[in-house]
């Protein structure tokens, strides 16, 4: 019944943007490092080395035997250097490994024969990127723009090169918080507006950004804060879709907890208003003028007062929704 009004209010505030979807890979870190130890067992090595590097890619901190495996990888092929290089990432991660007798002989006989052999070089085109990474996320971003570039785009390219050393730790707990935050940014109602300036595909956007945040496994994150950001892009998705049921569920689980996400507040109460009776919507209204007014959030009073308005007009209260217009 508030379909027409409630399309008209959310169009208001949103504005056309679009963005390259990348694709990712869904394979884990301990996918990787298990067809790495099939590849070793079956003497290929250097697809072995490969695969041991992917599981490093994507999770640098908790794939420590990646490190190790990947050492006696390239020592089977008598690339001793980085054998070398590697079992040194492996001990600095797990300290007690100096210790073990086994370790420290693979890694004596390993540098015997690496002592023999130019030293290890940081490739050019890894050098260039790196410094590149560095900049990006020294003058803070951007992290993922609308373009897919950014800190997160030479981080990709970065990979691709083939870099696998425990200092992804590092840039991957730098790009999360800077993916994070800009994930905050982008979903925040404009000045004195219910709504940040977002479309279908906006939206669509940011639940992709969220998807890139959550590949970052090793990295600690608020997981619950998180999905309620992931719950408020697929309530406005959905909502888009006409599926204004479904979009409520959604909304209501962003509304949870000790920090709703106030593009969600006020999606619940438009989404609500195409399936509830009017004592619903106007308590999904009433919470929502409170958590604007805790977020110090002003100027959307008038707003939720048209929405008031429709509401008792809709169900024959027109004196209430007449004095809710005039003082607009």
């Amino acid at each position: 019944m508030f379909k027409r009004f409630a399309l008209s209010i959310s169009v208001v505030f949103f504005v056309l943007c679009v963005f390259a979807t990348a694709v990712f890979a869904q394979s884990s870190g301990q996918d990787f490092f298990e067809r790495g130890n099939k590849l070793y067992n079956a003497q290929k090595y250097s697809e072995a080395v490969s695969s041991y590097q992917k599981a490093i890619q994507l999770s640098p901190r908790s794939q420590t035997m990646a490190y190790l495996n990947c050492a006696r990888a390239y020592n089977m092929l008598k690339d001793y250097v980085l054998a070398q290089r590697y079992y040194d990432f492996y001990i600095t991660l797990v300290p007690s490994a100096e210790n073990d007798r086994k370790i420290k002989g693979e890694l004596k006989a390993v540098s015997s024969k690496a002592q023999r052999l130019p030293p290890y070089s940081t490739p050019e085109s890894q050098r260039t990127v790196l410094d590149q990474l560095n900049a990006s996320l020294k003058s803070g971003g951007p992290i993922l723009t609308a373009q897919n570039g950014g800190a997160l785009a030479y981080y990709d390219v970065l990979l691709r090169t083939g870099f696998a050393e425990p200092e992804l730790i590092q840039f991957q707990r730098k790009l999360a918080v800077g993916l994070y935050n800009e994930i905050v940014i982008e979903i925040s109602p404009t000045q004195s507006q219910p709504l940040p300036a977002l479309d279908r595909m906006g939206w669509e956007r940011v639940r992709n950004k969220i998807q890139r945040l959550l590949q970052f496994s090793d990295v600690e994150k608020d997981l619950a804060q998180i999905q309620r950001l992931e719950k408020t892009a697929i309530g406005w998705e959905t909502y888009y879709k006409g599926d204004y049921m479904h979009a409520e569920a959604s909304f209501r689980e962003a509304c949870s907890g000790s920090e709703p996400v106030l593009a969600a507040c006020w999606g619940r109460a438009v989404a609500a208003a195409q399936t509830q009776d009017s004592e619903g919507v106007l308590l999904y209204i009433d919470e929502a003028e409170k958590a604007y007014e805790k977020a110090k959030h002003l100027g959307v009073k008038p707003y939720l007062n048209v929405l008031r308005a429709k509401v008792y007009s809709v169900v024959g209260k027109h004196e209430e929704s007449l004095r809710l217009l005039e003082t607009i």
